[in-house]
C-alpha cells in the first residue's frame, strides 16, 4: 500500500487492486439507478468533478465514470442542485482529520476521506474507504 496526506488527512492506498475492481464494475450508481436526478448527474459526470479531483481519483485506481453512490439534495440559491456520493477504493484512514478538502477557487465542490460509508459489494473481503464529494452542476434533463 501507498500512503498519502490530503489537507490533514492520511490514507493508505492500494491503486492496483482497487483499479482490479473498478475492471469487474459494469457502470457507475448514476447509470444503475436511471431516475431522473442520477440521469442529470450522469450526463455531467465528466465536468462535476474538478480536474485535481479527477486526478486524484486516477491516482486511487479510482474509474471516474463508476461512483459507487450518489445522491442529489436539491437546488442552491444560484440554481445550480447540491450532490454528493462516494468513490469506493482499496485502503485505510491512517488520520481523520478535520475531512474537508476545498479548492480555493471553486467553492462548489469539496471532498474528503472517510471510513463511514454506504457497504458496497464489490468491495466486500478487502479493508477499503471512500472519497465523499459534494458538488453542484446544473439541471439539464428535462423535467419529467
Amino acid at each position: 500500500m501507498q500512503q498519502t496526506r490530503i489537507g490533514d488527512q492520511v490514507i493508505r492506498y492500494d491503486p492496483a487492486g482497487t483499479q482490479r475492481i473498478y475492471d469487474r464494475i459494469q457502470r457507475g450508481d448514476a447509470d444503475e439507478c436511471g431516475c431522473t436526478s442520477c440521469q442529470n448527474f450522469a450526463a455531467q459526470r465528466n465536468t462535476a468533478f474538478p480536474p485535481y479531483f479527477r486526478s486524484l481519483l486516477s491516482t486511487l485506481g479510482i474509474d471516474t465514470r463508476k461512483e459507487g453512490e450518489v445522491y442529489e439534495c436539491g437546488p442552491r440559491d444560484d440554481g445550480n442542485y447540491i450532490y454528493g456520493g462516494w468513490f469506493y477504493f482499496c485502503g485505510v484512514l491512517v488520520e481523520a482529520g478535520q475531512r474537508s478538502e476545498r479548492a480555493t477557487d471553486d467553492n462548489n465542490f469539496e471532498f474528503w476521506f472517510t471510513s463511514s460509508c454506504p457497504a458496497s459489494t464489490a468491495f466486500s473481503g478487502v479493508p477499503y474507504i471512500a472519497v465523499e464529494f459534494l458538488t453542484s452542476i446544473p439541471w439539464i434533463r428535462p423535467a419529467e
